[in-house]
């Protein structure tokens, strides 16, 4: 059968105006270039990527013993580079991640995930990684993750 995706929030009673705004029309489409566990940047980082040389750099920053980044049309598309940083475990993952655009500002939300106690883990450090292929704008950009754990 069909379902409506719903979301919804509790927050203590505010006397101020609410506008409820439909974002699924200001979407981003969006393609999945690569993703992993397992990148050279253990730093946490969000970077958006316009041009080859850009691209060329953090890709050996991030992957230096492969032959090369994926092939990229920048005059058509750019990349979103998402890095969770150094982590203890095997559980960690960067996860629904949603592009939208607004004005002249687009807006990156994605989901961390990491282990509750007790959770059973690959015990390795693991340095989480997710590249993303969108349409070309001049936007600025705005990064906003929630931590969920699992």
């Amino acid at each position: 059968g069909n379902s409506t995706p719903m979301n919804l929030v509790e927050t203590r009673r505010l006397d101020l105006p609410v506008e409820f705004i439909n974002v699924s029309k200001l979407r981003v489409t969006q393609q999945l270039l690569a993703d992993g566990a397992n990148s050279d940047i253990h730093q946490s980082r969000h970077l958006v990527i316009r041009d080859q040389q850009a691209w060329t750099t953090l890709w050996k920053e991030h992957a230096p013993s492969t032959s090369g980044a994926p092939i990229v049309d920048f005059s058509q598309h750019m990349v979103v580079a998402l890095f969770l940083g150094q982590r203890a475990n095997g559980c960690s993952a960067i996860e629904e991640v949603s592009i939208w655009r607004e004005g002249n500002l687009s807006r990156v939300s994605h989901r961390d995930s990491y282990p509750a106690p007790g959770t059973i883990c690959t015990m390795a450090i693991t340095t989480p990684y997710m590249f993303l292929l969108i349409p070309r704008n001049e936007d600025q950009f705005e990064f906003n993750s929630v931590q969920i754990q699992i």
